[in-house]
């Protein structure tokens, strides 16, 4: 008989440990003394047949955490690196939210938990297309919130992005068109070709060429991917090209020749090196010729109407051979210092800023951004 109650017993105790049943005349944990099963389980007052705590209730909640403000889940931030996520939380019951402390991480960014002093993380993550995960947790005591609150957002932008930079903007007007300067920062040698790479404004874009290292105004000149670092800017003027049409060029030591007859908007070295004449160089010449040379400002071509040499023809000879800008070039061509630390491009009649205000934003050849500026 003891077993064929045993699956009536079972299903009477399931009963009354979670419905509390209470069927008269029946007392289960005497049933259970008599099978030799249990006993008895005195209650707090003292009393049999109260084995179970009545109204049982949790008396320390779990913590939890929220994210209040920042990317939502699942967002592409295409216009920058740097993020901002507010948070907050809740404590056990009866605790002060006030005593809360936060722990952030930037999963793919962070090694580890980062303590946060105010319910608020900012971080600036690096370029490139990058995934990462947000995730905050609140602290109270040796507690911690077992689920942090957690969002997923992905960084799109160029892998140069903070590397270039728009560092100047000078805007257009009804007569003159506007201008752009683009600045490197590395924290290596590394060098960066911007050919290729977009200037987008609201109404129009511009893409940048390549360029001339070297002008030779006989040739050749052989074009080449516009690189910059950190010691070499670029800038582009919305004009007509007062050296050559449509070229991009890196101005020299030497361009003082073209700075004294053409107007450059974009400045250009207004001197030259000096004229490396020797005395036993020009000892066959006259005195005259002599005295003319050692005294005429370099980099300039000299004007014969009315001066002392104008009937001098060997004088001349020796003056147009060796006072010009190609002379100048092989010259001073390998010295470190020959060239500017700038690339100039001309957009001729191409046009991408607009007048009051604009914003440009500089995108590599992926068309990832890079850099961005307002005005």
């Amino acid at each position: 008989m003891q077993y064929l109650l045993i699956p009536l017993l079972i299903i009477l105790a399931i009963g009354a440990a979670t419905s509390r049943l209470d069927l008269p005349g029946f007392d289960f944990p005497n049933v259970l003394s008599i099978l030799g099963w249990g006993t008895s389980t005195p209650s707090s007052q003292g009393q049999e047949g109260s084995y179970l705590k009545q109204d049982a209730q949790p008396t320390n909640p779990r913590l939890d955490t929220f994210i209040t403000e920042g990317p939502e889940n699942n967002t592409k931030l295409l216009n920058g690196t740097t993020v901002t996520f507010k948070f907050s939380g809740q404590g056990p019951q009866g605790s002060s939210s006030s005593a809360l402390l936060f722990e952030t991480k930037i999963e793919g960014f962070d090694g580890s938990w980062q303590a946060s002093s105010e319910q608020k993380r900012t971080a600036a993550l690096p370029g490139g297309i990058k995934t990462y995960r947000f995730l905050v947790r609140s602290k109270l005591g040796n507690e911690v919130d077992a689920t942090p609150a957690s969002r997923t957002f992905t960084v799109r932008v160029s892998p140069y992005f903070g590397k270039i930079s728009i560092t100047n903007v000078q805007t257009p007007s009804s007569s003159q068109g506007g201008r752009v300067s683009l600045s490197g920062y590395s924290a290596s040698a590394e060098s960066i070709s911007v050919t290729g790479w977009k200037l987008q404004g609201k109404t129009d874009d511009f893409i940048i060429p390549r360029g001339v290292k070297i002008y030779l105004p006989a040739g050749p000149n052989p074009t080449e991917d516009i690189r910059m670092g950190n010691n070499v800017s670029v800038v582009i003027a919305e004009t007509a090209n007062p050296l050559v049409q449509g070229m991009t060029f890196r101005p020299n030591q030497c361009f003082g020749y073209f700075a004294a007859t053409r107007t450059f908007l974009i400045s250009v070295p207004s001197s030259c090196p000096d004229f490396p004449v020797q005395r036993s160089s020009i000892a066959y010449l006259s005195p005259t010729c002599q005295d003319y040379i050692l005294q005429l400002p370099y980099c300039k071509k000299p004007n014969y109407s009315g001066n002392s040499v104008a009937g001098d023809l060997e004088c001349r000879d020796f003056l147009d051979t060796h006072l010009s800008y190609e002379t100048c070039v092989q010259g001073y061509k390998n010295t470190s210092s020959f060239l500017s630390n700038e690339w100039h491009v001309y957009t001729e009649s191409e046009r991408f800023m607009r007048p009051s205000h604009d914003q440009i934003l500089l995108y590599d050849s992926n068309n990832l951004l890079v850099a961005s500026y307002d005005y």
